[in-house]
């Protein structure tokens, strides 16, 4: 996988043919749309009832407070909403 992440880096992967142990697979498979999905999964799925190995994460309390701390010092376009 390193020859092929050598020759076209950030390409991303198809989740379904990807490898399991893919190091950065949020980047991977979901790009720049993860935290925009973690905001709709909090919404929809707060209780983490669908999931799976490579799904999107819940937002976590640790996530709303490193948000906050993020916009405190001007950095607004994070994309970790609180719910």
């Amino acid at each position: 996988m390193d020859v092929i992440r050598a020759l076209a880096p950030g390409a991303g992967a198809y989740v379904n043919e990807a490898d399991y142990f893919e190091p950065d697979w949020q980047a991977s498979f979901w790009g720049a749309n993860y935290p925009r999905l973690r905001e709709i999964k909090q919404r929809y799925d707060p209780a983490n009832i669908f999931r799976v190995h490579h799904g999107i994460d819940p937002l976590t309390d640790r996530d709303r407070r490193a948000a906050k701390f993020l916009e405190a010092l001007g950095f607004s376009q994070i994309g970790l909403a609180a719910p």
